[in-house]
């Protein structure tokens, strides 16, 4: 998505009307972002608490390990990945 910037500069500032592109991944049709505030909570049954992240835009674990890897640019490999989608199952 590119958009341009007009804010509260003067048109006579060089940054005037500088166009900004925000290239982001997304996940089940959703931008993957990780704005605002993150609330914690124990790992204990999430298995059983589908979907995931505050909006529910996350539909099952293998989902969320890639929206975290991809956000917080772990580059864990697929086998890595579902090593800790197993480990969150025994929870």
């Amino acid at each position: 998505m590119c958009r341009t910037y007009l804010g509260r500069l003067s048109e006579n500032d060089p940054l005037h009307g500088y166009l900004q592109c925000d290239i982001q991944p997304r996940i089940n049709g959703m931008m993957a972002s990780a704005e605002g505030p993150i609330k914690t909570f124990p790992l204990r049954g999430i298995k059983d608490s589908p979907p995931y992240l505050h909006d529910g835009r996350l539909l099952t674990l293998e989902d969320t390990m890639e929206f975290f890897n991809l956000i917080l640019e772990l580059k864990l490999n697929d086998q890595e990945k579902k090593d800790l989608v197993v480990f969150m199952r025994t929870l």
